[in-house]
């Protein structure tokens, strides 16, 4: 089965700052994967970054497992990183995603695995200013995935709900114009396209919110 994972995390929130906390990060991380950090010498990733970071690919990992495993649930500890590398700043390296109004802003993209039970996951995710968005694929072709981080001004859980399926019909529908398509909810929790002839579109797509900012991918091709 083709899947996608997503997860965003804003780092403007007051409790962000819990991530330095040992009782706090151990409970997710271990040591093995805290060795990890920094990725490379001269990667300008900070500690309490590249904590929400890792925290943002397990939920991502969790999102892109539960179709595949329907009665899944997320125990973080179990999704393992299990490599770490710094890919460059945003604008320099190769295939970049389109972050819409922070293209233009500085920010880093990483990737990596990460392992749960017998599977192996990639992940991509970027850090700008504020916020950190991972992507997970079961390979490392992310050239077909599109993925839009977005800014709103209301937080509220309605209006990120409400906004990250409105950003997102808006770019599927440019990709399939005159389908009228329409997001829906499958049983076991995690978004699905269907179209207007009431088949679902066989594109995998995956939603994330946190604060103002709210995050969509899926994969075409």
């Amino acid at each position: 089965m083709i899947s996608i994972g997503n997860d965003i995390v804003s780092l403007d929130h007051p409790n962000r700052g819990r991530a330095l906390d040992e009782r706090f990060y151990s409970k997710f991380l271990s040591r093995t994967e805290l060795g990890l950090f920094p990725p490379g010498n001269n990667s300008s990733l900070s500690l309490d970054a590249f904590i929400w970071l890792s925290w943002s690919v397990k939920e991502a990992a969790f999102k892109y497992l539960k179709r595949i495993i329907p009665d899944l649930i997320f125990s973080p500890v179990r999704f393992i990183l299990e490599d770490f590398l710094d890919l460059g700043n945003y604008g320099i390296s190769g295939s970049k995603p389109d972050y819409g109004l922070f293209r233009d802003a500085p920010g880093t993209l990483f990737g990596g695995r990460v392992g749960f039970d017998s599977h192996t996951l990639h992940f991509k995710s970027a850090v700008f200013k504020g916020w950190v968005h991972s992507v997970v694929l079961g390979d490392e072709n992310f050239k077909r995935v599109v993925e839009r981080v977005r800014r709103i001004d209301n937080p509220s859980y309605d209006d990120q709900a409400k906004a990250v399926r409105i950003f997102s019909l808006e770019s599927l529908g440019r990709i399939f114009p005159n389908s009228d398509l329409q997001i829906e909810k499958h049983p076991y929790g995690y978004p699905r396209v269907r179209q207007k002839d009431g088949k679902i579109l066989p594109v995998p797509v995956s939603f994330s919110h946190d604060g103002s900012f709210v995050a969509y991918c899926f994969r075409v091709g």
